[in-house]
């Protein structure tokens, strides 16, 4: 698991060894390009709403891997589930939804007429 906010990475360390579950990664660092040295990886989820998914996720799963997050611009989003299909990372919605926007996930800026 990867989390930007120290507390919280803390908070997650010690529910995880209290419940004795031995078998979890934790990465203090921004979670927008994943974590290359750990992949490749069955599923990924993403804990907030995207505008964009960065193709490198794409590249840490494994070939039957998915990952599943909240899709789109807060507050309307929806809960996708990603594979990857000719190289690319494709999403389909299962859900409507509603989630914060994580940081470094919005889209470009970009000129509409």
């Amino acid at each position: 698991t990867i989390e930007r906010i120290a507390s919280l990475l803390g908070r997650a360390r010690r529910t995880l060894r209290e419940l004795k579950i031995r078998n979890v990664n934790f990465r203090h660092d921004d979670g927008n390009v994943g974590w290359a040295a750990r992949a490749p990886y069955d599923g990924i989820l993403l804990n907030g709403a995207a505008e964009v998914i960065p193709e490198v996720f794409g590249d840490q799963l494994k070939p039957d891997g998915w990952l599943i997050g909240v899709g789109g611009r807060p507050p309307a989003c929806k809960g996708m589930v990603y594979r990857v299909s000719e190289g690319c990372l494709v999403g389909r919605p299962i859900f409507d939804a509603a989630a914060t926007l994580l940081p470094g996930f919005r889209a470009p800026p970009s000129f509409v007429f």
